[in-house]
């Protein structure tokens, strides 16, 4: 048996050859990992079934695909697929079955990958399974053995131009998906699960990477929904939904004096649904030359989140052997903008940065977190206040208030309006400047009014709820103040 698998898999490599050679085949070569020894049981192991359908692939110059029929197939080792010497001039991998592995977590476990895409070009990955089997391992690390570190399910190094569509991870024993050293990346309509409870296992890791885009994916771990590491730019994240999990976090950085900034990101029309944290940035508090600039958070929902928004310069997980040093990550101009919805802690805006280069351009708009329908706090530790006039602050108005609402704590963040139902008038803080300059507000809610005081005048705090909705006051409005 073993004697014609192999004479059959050297005739299907010359019949390929020999076609592609001589241009008899369609514009993409097609080939099915059944004929390389692949078998859809989920008993015999598949993986060098998986090695050897890519090396034949990389000896044509066609358009070529990997076809991986219905069925399971078991993977217990590496699959390394390498394009170094890949004469193909674009590569599909399509998968419509399951690919499992070992049920003995060491056999995978001591791996540092489970597929790996190592120095590939104008290579797809489209739809299939990859169920890891990680909780025998996890189970192993809580209970405190001597267990390996684990496989990352799929990562993509030294690569560019590549295409990650319709996967599904299940259960990874560490990250789900990692990217390393690429660009021109893009990754769409994916599904990663893994419970709450297993370690380390962010859905999506980028790092040293550019021109990355991330959209249209759902993300269930116990660790980052998404983490961005060390010189990650140009990136999008748009449209994710994250929980459980971490959240999407910047970080951690500082780890190394050397390192590169993160730069140019945004993630918008993000959904955080019970996670630990929701909008995060963090690194170490020890010296770093690295850096975090021009990053955008737009249209994110909080769906009771441990702090929704975050930095956390003195990040150190678990409290202990932790660095006594200031962080040397230098965070600058960040914009927050339409972050709504419940904070499942009372500070729903937390900003812990550096007291040696405190974080600087940090601004704020259409901000409405509550916590269990009233008040959200903030807490503000060495943040620059804002030389731009443009800058806005938020604060919401409570109609239902029976007390002046102290707002001091986000002084830092910008102009602040202080409202009081006994008074019925928002009136300025007195710490905003007294000269006559202009502060507008913009109500957040259809229809949109604007107002203007000077910093020594009161507006009727009634005014805006029944000028807005004469007939049916909601219970608070969103306030932006916006000098002008």
């Amino acid at each position: 048996m073993a004697s014609s698998l192999s004479f059959f898999h050297v005739f299907n490599i010359i019949i390929a050859i020999i076609m592609s050679h001589f241009g008899q085949l369609d514009a993409r070569t097609s080939l099915n990992v059944l004929n390389f020894g692949a078998r859809p049981n989920g008993v015999i192991d598949s993986t060098k079934a998986f090695s050897d359908a890519w090396d034949t692939a990389c000896s044509l110059e066609d358009s070529v695909m990997i076809y991986v029929p219905k069925g399971r197939y078991l993977v217990s080792r590496e699959v390394r697929f390498e394009g170094e010497s890949c004469r193909s001039r674009d590569l599909t991998l399509r998968i419509d079955g399951t690919l499992i592995g070992p049920q003995d977590y060491r056999l995978l476990g001591k791996e540092e990958n489970w597929f790996s895409f190592i120095g590939v070009h104008n290579v797809t990955v489209i739809g299939g399974s990859f169920d890891a089997k990680g909780s025998t391992l996890w189970s192993c690390k809580a209970n405190g053995q001597n267990c390996p570190e684990g496989a990352t399910t799929l990562r993509f190094m030294d690569s560019y131009n590549v295409r990650i569509k319709g996967v599904l991870s299940l259960n990874s024993q560490l990250f789900h998906i990692a990217i390393n050293r690429c660009r021109n990346i893009k990754i769409e309509d994916i599904r990663i699960i893994a419970p709450d409870e297993s370690p380390n296992t962010d859905g999506i890791h980028i790092q040293l990477s550019t021109n990355i885009e991330v959209r249209n994916v759902s993300i269930k771990t116990g660790d980052d929904c998404i983490s961005i590491g060390p010189g990650t730019k140009n990136l999008m994240v748009d449209g994710v939904t994250c929980g459980p999990g971490h959240g999407i976090s910047i970080g951690s950085l500082g780890k190394d004096l050397e390192e590169q900034g993160v730069e140019n990101v945004t993630v918008k029309k993000a959904v955080f649904v019970r996670t630990d944290n929701g909008l995060r940035i963090k690194s170490w508090p020890r010296r770093s030359k690295g850096f975090v600039e021009r990053v955008r958070f737009l249209g994110a929902r909080m769906v009771n989140v441990s702090y929704p928004i975050l930095i956390d310069q003195n990040y150190c997980p678990g409290n202990s052997f932790c660095p006594s040093q200031e962080s040397g990550i230098k965070i600058n101009d960040v914009i927050y903008s339409g972050i709504i919805g419940t904070s499942a802690t009372k500070i729903a805006i937390k900003m812990d940065c550096s007291e040696r280069f405190p974080c600087t351009g940090i601004r704020m708009q259409a901000i409405n977190l509550t916590y269990y329908g009233g008040e959200a706090k903030t807490s503000c530790n060495n943040v620059s206040d804002y030389k731009d006039k443009l800058v806005e602050s938020i604060y919401t108005v409570m109609a239902n208030s029976n007390r002046l609402i102290d707002l001091m704590a986000i002084e830092p963040i910008g102009p602040i309006l202080i409202a009081s139902k006994n008074t019925t008038t928002i009136k300025a803080s007195p710490k905003l400047r007294t000269d006559f300059v202009t502060y507008k507000l913009s109500i957040l809610s259809l229809p949109i009014a604007n107002y203007s005081l000077n910093s020594k005048a009161s507006l009727s705090v009634s005014s805006l709820f029944t000028l807005i909705y004469p007939r049916h006051p909601p219970s608070q409005l969103l306030v932006i103040i916006n000098t002008s």
